[in-house]
This record gives structure tokens, sequence and C-alpha cells, in this order.
């Protein structure tokens, strides 16, 4: 399996910036990867996105439920990866992405009902560490779905390590 750095925050925080100082430094080490960007607005799996974005569901952004919207970019990445980078990164590729799944979670996020959203903070503020664990050094693991996910935590920031199909 490849490897998938994703660049993440909110509009404004240096994420392209961020993305471009990564990718300048792969370069100057000589590492092969691929730049992947979304959404994709060029592209025909971005339909729905760009008719959402331009209200064609709507001129309020809560005429569209939170599930219905998050659908509209994940169709985007699914298409991208199968018809574009899914051989390289089972080939062991290194693949940079300028944002991914967890923009999409925190703009959509903020429409999902008041009584869903104290559960939906806990399970994202949570620290899947034991509570006997908490060597800022230690690298854990977990299991999610069919993968194991290995991550290290320091300062209350949680940094994964590796993720590899189980």
């Amino acid at each position: 399996m490849g490897k998938l750095i994703v660049i993440e925050g909110t509009d404004g925080s240096g994420k392209s910036t961020q993305f471009d100082l990564l990718a300048q430094r792969l370069e100057q080490e000589g590492r092969a990867f691929r730049r992947l960007r979304f959404p994709r607005y060029d592209q025909p799996s971005s339909a729905l996105i760009r008719m959402y974005l331009g209200g064609d569901f709507g001129a309020d952004p809560d005429a569209v439920n939170a599930y219905a919207a998050s659908t509209f970019y994940a169709v985007d990445r699914y298409a991208s990866f199968v018809q574009d980078w899914q051989g390289g990164y089972q080939g062991g590729g290194l693949f940079l992405s300028d944002r991914y799944t967890t923009s999409n979670a925190v703009h959509q996020g903020g429409k999902v009902p008041p009584q869903e959203r104290e559960g939906l903070l806990g399970v994202l503020s949570c620290d899947p560490r034991p509570p006997y664990q908490k060597d800022p050094g230690r690298i854990y693991g977990m299991a999610f779905g069919s993968v194991e996910v290995r991550f290290t935590v320091a300062e209350g920031t949680l940094t994964v390590r590796d993720v590899e199909q189980r």
C-alpha cells in the first residue's frame, strides 16, 4: 500500500502554503509523489458539488442536509481514486493531497442538528488511547474497518503514522 499525506484546515488557514512547501521539500529530496487536490471542479464527478455551491439545490446552504452534501464530495473523491490514483497507491506510491475527508466533515458538521452535534463532537474529540497509556513517544495501533491505523499523540495532537490493510 502507498502513503497518502493530507493537508487539512479551515479556509484561509494556510493549507495551500503548507501543501506547496511540502511538495517542494519532496521534490528537493528526489521523492516520487503525486499531487491531489479536492474537490476536482474540472471533472464530471464534481457536477453535484458545482450545482450545490452554485445554489441549484436552494440558496440556503441548509436546503441540502449534511449527509446529502457530504455524498457529493465523497463521489468526487471516489472517482478520483478509481480513475486516477488507485493503481499507484496500491503499488506503494506516495500522494500529497490538498484536502480530503476532514474538510468536508468540518464544513458539513455545522449543519448537523444540535441534538446530534454533541455526540459527533464527542467522537471527534476522543483520545483513542487507553487511559493508562499516555506516552507521547509510543506508536499506538487501532483497528478501523479493514485497516490498522498506527498513530502517536503528543500535546493533544494525534498524528497518523501508518495505515495498513488487515
